[in-house]
């Protein structure tokens, strides 16, 4: 996955990417981790969905704000994201 996986969101073609940083990112910001997503209620949480999309995006732009990014999803398009979200981490075993 050096590349990433391609995703369009807000009319624009981005790449979803997990490096280490963005795993640290998303513990350190927003309290989650990778083994959170076990948990049904937590992997349904949109709060919780849009912070594994933002830290994915920003390796590409540094700029992306969290709400801004809120904004340019709509909840009809959460389907196509979780197939992207699924195939960037496929492979992945969450680990405590």
């Amino acid at each position: 996955m050096a590349n990433g996986v391609a995703v369009t969101i807000g009319e624009k073609e981005r790449n979803l990417k997990y490096p280490v940083m963005a795993l640290i990112k998303l513990k350190k910001d927003f309290g989650i981790q990778l083994s959170d997503l076990q948990d049904e209620e937590k992997a349904q949480d949109m709060e919780v969905i849009l912070a594994i999309i933002y830290v994915g995006l920003i390796h590409e732009d540094r700029d992306l704000q969290f709400e801004e990014l809120g904004y340019m999803i709509d909840i009809a398009d959460l389907p196509y994201i979780a197939d992207k979200l699924t195939e960037a981490f496929k492979g992945v075993k969450a680990k405590n």
